[in-house]
Protein backbone atom coordinates (compact mmCIF):
# COMPACT_ATOMS: atom_id res chain seq x y z
CA UNK A 1 0.00 0.00 0.00
CA UNK A 2 1.11 3.50 -0.56
CA UNK A 3 1.74 6.10 2.12
CA UNK A 4 0.06 8.95 0.19
CA UNK A 5 -3.26 7.18 0.79
CA UNK A 6 -2.72 7.53 4.55
CA UNK A 7 -5.40 10.17 5.15
CA UNK A 8 -7.79 8.97 2.49
CA UNK A 9 -10.54 6.51 3.31
CA UNK A 10 -11.12 3.41 1.25
CA UNK A 11 -14.67 2.47 0.27
CA UNK A 12 -15.62 -0.98 1.57
CA UNK A 13 -18.14 -3.36 0.02
CA UNK A 14 -19.17 -6.99 0.33
CA UNK A 15 -19.26 -9.23 -2.74
CA UNK A 16 -22.58 -10.83 -3.60
CA UNK A 17 -20.98 -14.22 -2.97
CA UNK A 18 -19.98 -13.12 0.53
CA UNK A 19 -23.47 -11.93 1.38
CA UNK A 20 -25.21 -14.97 -0.07
CA UNK A 21 -22.95 -17.72 1.28
CA UNK A 22 -21.18 -16.59 4.45
CA UNK A 23 -22.34 -13.31 5.96
CA UNK A 24 -25.77 -14.71 6.79
CA UNK A 25 -24.11 -17.47 8.86
CA UNK A 26 -22.56 -14.86 11.12
CA UNK A 27 -25.89 -13.06 11.38
CA UNK A 28 -27.56 -16.31 12.46
CA UNK A 29 -24.86 -17.20 14.98
CA UNK A 30 -24.72 -13.80 16.71
CA UNK A 31 -27.55 -11.54 17.72
CA UNK A 32 -28.34 -8.94 15.06
CA UNK A 33 -27.14 -6.06 17.22
CA UNK A 34 -23.85 -7.82 17.96
CA UNK A 35 -23.23 -8.71 14.32
CA UNK A 36 -24.17 -5.18 13.16
CA UNK A 37 -21.60 -3.76 15.58
CA UNK A 38 -18.99 -6.27 14.35
CA UNK A 39 -19.70 -5.45 10.71
CA UNK A 40 -19.46 -1.73 11.46
CA UNK A 41 -16.08 -2.32 13.11
CA UNK A 42 -14.82 -4.34 10.12
CA UNK A 43 -15.86 -1.59 7.72
CA UNK A 44 -14.34 1.18 9.85
CA UNK A 45 -11.05 -0.72 10.11
CA UNK A 46 -10.88 -1.46 6.40
CA UNK A 47 -11.73 2.15 5.50
CA UNK A 48 -8.41 3.02 7.11
CA UNK A 49 -6.58 0.05 5.64
CA UNK A 50 -3.12 1.59 5.73
CA UNK A 51 -3.35 1.74 9.53
CA UNK A 52 -3.53 -2.06 9.53
CA UNK A 53 -0.53 -2.52 7.27
CA UNK A 54 2.02 -3.39 9.93
CA UNK A 55 -0.33 -5.23 12.29
CA UNK A 56 -0.84 -8.95 12.77
CA UNK A 57 -4.51 -8.80 11.69
CA UNK A 58 -3.74 -8.09 8.02
CA UNK A 59 -1.79 -10.57 5.89
CA UNK A 60 -1.03 -9.70 2.28
CA UNK A 61 -1.72 -12.81 0.21
CA UNK A 62 -0.42 -11.50 -3.09
CA UNK A 63 0.36 -8.26 -4.83
CA UNK A 64 -0.52 -8.34 -8.53
CA UNK A 65 0.79 -6.28 -11.41
CA UNK A 66 -2.68 -4.81 -11.86
CA UNK A 67 -2.49 -2.46 -8.87
CA UNK A 68 -4.54 -4.88 -6.80
CA UNK A 69 -3.59 -6.52 -3.55
CA UNK A 70 -5.27 -9.55 -2.04
CA UNK A 71 -5.19 -9.86 1.72
CA UNK A 72 -6.65 -11.76 4.64
CA UNK A 73 -8.02 -9.76 7.55
CA UNK A 74 -8.65 -11.28 10.98
CA UNK A 75 -11.43 -9.77 13.09
CA UNK A 76 -13.15 -10.34 16.40
CA UNK A 77 -16.83 -10.32 17.24
CA UNK A 78 -18.00 -7.20 19.08
CA UNK A 79 -17.89 -7.46 22.88
CA UNK A 80 -15.77 -10.61 22.65
CA UNK A 81 -12.53 -10.89 24.58
CA UNK A 82 -11.08 -13.32 22.04
CA UNK A 83 -8.32 -11.67 19.97
CA UNK A 84 -8.87 -11.51 16.19
CA UNK A 85 -6.19 -14.05 15.23
CA UNK A 86 -7.35 -16.60 17.81
CA UNK A 87 -11.06 -16.13 17.00
CA UNK A 88 -10.65 -17.75 13.58
CA UNK A 89 -12.83 -15.07 11.96
CA UNK A 90 -11.40 -13.93 8.65
CA UNK A 91 -12.18 -11.86 5.56
CA UNK A 92 -10.47 -12.36 2.21
CA UNK A 93 -10.07 -8.96 0.57
CA UNK A 94 -9.45 -7.51 -2.86
CA UNK A 95 -7.83 -4.08 -2.48
CA UNK A 96 -7.50 -1.59 -5.31
CA UNK A 97 -5.19 1.24 -4.31
CA UNK A 98 -5.89 3.30 -7.46
CA UNK A 99 -9.60 3.49 -6.70
CA UNK A 100 -9.11 3.25 -2.91
CA UNK A 101 -11.64 0.47 -2.54
CA UNK A 102 -11.77 -2.78 -0.61
CA UNK A 103 -14.08 -5.59 -1.63
CA UNK A 104 -14.68 -8.29 0.95
CA UNK A 105 -14.73 -11.34 -1.29
CA UNK A 106 -15.84 -13.61 1.50
CA UNK A 107 -15.94 -13.87 5.24
CA UNK A 108 -15.54 -17.04 7.26
CA UNK A 109 -14.78 -18.71 10.55
CA UNK A 110 -12.07 -21.31 10.13
CA UNK A 111 -13.69 -23.69 12.66
CA UNK A 112 -17.19 -23.46 11.17
CA UNK A 113 -16.78 -23.06 7.42
CA UNK A 114 -13.86 -25.28 6.48
CA UNK A 115 -15.64 -28.56 5.70
CA UNK A 116 -12.79 -30.98 6.28
CA UNK A 117 -10.78 -30.35 9.44
CA UNK A 118 -7.80 -32.08 7.83
CA UNK A 119 -7.85 -29.58 4.95
CA UNK A 120 -5.38 -26.72 5.28
CA UNK A 121 -7.10 -23.35 5.79
CA UNK A 122 -5.08 -21.65 3.05
CA UNK A 123 -5.83 -24.42 0.54
CA UNK A 124 -9.51 -24.20 1.42
CA UNK A 125 -9.91 -20.47 0.82
CA UNK A 126 -7.76 -20.66 -2.32
CA UNK A 127 -10.14 -23.31 -3.62
CA UNK A 128 -13.16 -21.10 -2.80
CA UNK A 129 -11.53 -18.11 -4.52
CA UNK A 130 -10.56 -20.23 -7.52
CA UNK A 131 -14.10 -21.58 -7.89
CA UNK A 132 -15.98 -18.30 -7.35
CA UNK A 133 -13.72 -15.53 -8.68
CA UNK A 134 -11.36 -15.20 -11.61
CA UNK A 135 -8.30 -14.24 -9.60
CA UNK A 136 -5.15 -15.75 -11.06
CA UNK A 137 -2.64 -15.13 -8.30
CA UNK A 138 -4.87 -17.06 -5.91
CA UNK A 139 -5.65 -20.04 -8.11
CA UNK A 140 -5.99 -23.27 -6.20
CA UNK A 141 -3.88 -26.16 -7.34
CA UNK A 142 -4.45 -29.37 -5.43
CA UNK A 143 -1.22 -31.22 -4.70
Amino acid sequence: MNQHFFNQKYTVSFSDFCIKKYKKDFLKKYKKRLWDKTEESIIESLERLVNLEKTDVLDVICDTNTKKIFAKYSFKIAKSNIPPKISGNRCVLEVCNNKRCVKILFIYNKDKHIPNKKKNETNWWKEVISNEFDIHCLKYFET
